[in-house]
């Protein structure tokens, strides 16, 4: 293979698995200005959902999936003068600070392109720009946790800290509690007028940034494109040899009864050893097939009402129906030691052992398999599948983890001797500038503007001439994690268009079900509802694989729903629930 294919490939790999795209910092204009584009087109939000990947059952539920008020919001947007909800913002002028100064941020950090993040041009750029050098304190995305704990016990907080209320005991508002980071209520309306022109566009994500007493403990990245806050598309799903589709004359399945011809022709005609591919858990990343039965296989809510699905009656029929297929070899007879968890092995998808599996977005292009010596048939061609339902017209259902638009946090820390400036700093982080410097560089060298006023990737990028694939030739320019404002529509060009038709496919599916992951529990609440809830859980994950292979008859199905009742899953419940009509009544 070429080396640029090879190293392209490796890049989105390396990535993906990090689950979030971001960069830092360079912009054109000498005026912090408004937080969006003075001069240059207006342009329409699009209306696009946006995600990252969640674990299976109830590890990280994410923000609210109300599609409809989204869609709202992108509408009302896309008619005001500028993208999100900026035309509020307004202020001051370029420098920030009339003196170099200087403020440290503790950054998670993957960028081998450059080892010193203030070798890059754009956070070169950005210093000139606001007259602030920040320090970076980096660490590996594979030992922040481990950082983390040896900051906090040196009780050297920097001014700045990405992703350090996440991981805190207790969580964000615990950390301000604690005295670790500051409760940032008095500060927010004053100073990040760029940050609060998009929070106050959306009605949701005014409820998602505030605690359940309206108070500011973090603020949040927001995801979007380079007109404000958008969607990006699913991340997730499940996949399926269309090549042995056109083959067999059957039509991509919908109804379970569909899934059940087509996972047996797989079988009979093609040979498959594991015609469907399932988690090591024995469930599908996202809700796949449970759904079908009306539950979801952790926490989800039904309208107001929070429900646990192993609890429920769908379940049991989930379960019914996969200890069928698994007799009938119809579901990988290996599931249990072959990591099918969030994709499906290429060894398994591309060579005929396996006809279906789940899938992040990447692994849908066709090219990555002959790329990487998968496979060379060039008929291979792998689709997206809806969410399965039992009867043609059902509503699909998933139990995506949609963040609606917030990606990663920030907090200040409670010692930072200068935290108007910090903020000042990072709500210039918001601005349209500053969006371009963040993502895409050096306008001329990395980027440039097209007619339609849209930022593009220039040739020393897509097509690099020392043979680096894309996002390693960007980050020769940025950090590779965006500050403020993460455009992920940058590396659009990057992808197989396969990509884009499963996406097309995996959003037809409703997330109402979803919790919001903003319905936060109190650090009492946490405490107690995890000392439950663990031995819950390994006891679902147990009798569900136990079930599926029969080494367990689902004639005792009561029996385990008792117990999890006296395993304390009803306080569980409670728990969720009062932490869910908190955060409506927000």
């Amino acid at each position: 293979m070429k080396k640029k294919s090879l190293s392209r490939w490796i890049a989105v790999l390396v990535c993906l698995s990090m689950c979030l795209f971001s960069l830092s910092a360079c912009g054109k204009k000498e005026s912090q200005g408004t937080a969006g584009k003075d001069s240059g087109t207006k342009q329409e939000q699009k209306e696009e959902q946006s995600s990252l990947g969640q674990t299976e059952g109830d590890q990280t539920e994410e923000n609210e999936t109300d599609k409809e008020n989204q869609n709202q919001t992108d509408s009302e947007a896309a008619g005001g003068e500028q993208p999100g909800g900026m035309q509020e913002a307004e202020g001051g002028q370029l420098p920030i600070s009339e003196e170099k100064t200087e403020l440290s941020f503790w950054l998670p950090y993957d960028n081998l392109m450059a080892e010193d993040p203030n070798t890059l041009p754009s956070v070169q750029k950005m210093e000139e720009l606001t007259n602030v050098h920040i320090r970076y304190i980096t660490v590996g995305m594979n030992e922040q946790q481990e950082k983390y704990g040896l900051m906090l016990a040196s009780g050297e907080i920097p001014d700045i800290v990405k992703e350090g209320s996440s991981m805190y005991s207790g969580g964000s508002q615990k950390a301000v509690e604690d005295g670790i980071f500051l409760d940032l209520t008095d500060y927010i309306e004053r100073l990040m007028p760029n940050y609060m022109g998009f929070v106050k566009a959306d009605e949701t994500m005014w409820r998602d940034v505030r605690t359940d007493d309206g108070r500011f403990v973090t603020i949040y990245e927001i995801d979007g494109d380079e007109t404000g806050p958008a969607y990006e598309p699913t991340f997730m799903g499940l996949l399926i040899r269309g090549d042995w589709l056109e083959e067999l004359k059957l039509p991509v399945p919908e109804t379970l009864e569909d899934w059940h011809k087509v996972l047996t022709a797989f079988k009979e005609e093609k040979g498959a050893e594991a015609p469907l591919m399932i988690g090591t858990k024995g469930t599908i990343p996202i809700g796949y097939f449970a759904s079908a039965f009306g539950v979801l296989p952790g926490f989800y809510r039904d309208g107001s009402v929070v429900k646990y699905g192993p609890a429920e009656e769908g379940y049991r029929e989930y379960l019914k129906l996969f200890h069928q297929w698994y007799e009938e070899g119809l579901i990988d007879y290996n599931f249990i030691s072959n990591n099918a968890d969030y994709t499906a092995p290429a060894e398994y998808m591309a060579t005929g052992r396996a006809g279906a599996g789940c899938s992040t977005y990447v692994f849908s292009a066709n090219e990555y398999y002959r790329t990487f010596g998968y496979s060379q048939d060039e008929k291979i061609n792998l689709v997206g599948t809806p969410f399965p339902v039992q009867n043609q017209g059902d509503e699909q259902i998933s139990a995506y983890p949609n963040k609606r638009v917030l990606g990663s946090i920030y907090s200040i820390s409670a010692t930072c001797k200068n935290p108007e400036l910090a903020l000042k700093w990072l709500d210039y982080q918001y601005s349209y500038d500053a969006m371009l410097l963040n993502n895409f560089g050096i306008e001329g060298e990395s980027y440039t503007i097209d007619e339609n006023g849209k930022p593009q990737l220039t040739e020393q990028i897509q097509q690099n001439p020392d043979g680096l694939g894309m996002m390693d030739a960007l980050k020769q320019y940025v950090i590779g994690y965006s500050n403020g404002w993460y455009n992920w529509k940058r590396y659009d060009s990057l992808y197989d268009p396969s990509v884009k038709l499963c996406q097309e496919v995996w959003d037809q599916a409703s997330l109402e079900h979803v919790l919001p992951s903003a319905a936060t529990m109190t650090a009492e609440e946490s405490n107690e509802f995890y000392t439950l809830y663990t031995s819950v859980q390994t006891m679902v994950e147990e009798m569900t694989v136990k079930y599926i292979t029969g080494a367990e008859s689902l004639e005792d199905y009561d029996g385990f729903v008792e117990k999890l009742h006296q395993y304390g899953v009803d306080r569980c419940l409670e728990i969720r629930q009062n932490a869910y009509d908190r955060y409506l009544a927000r």
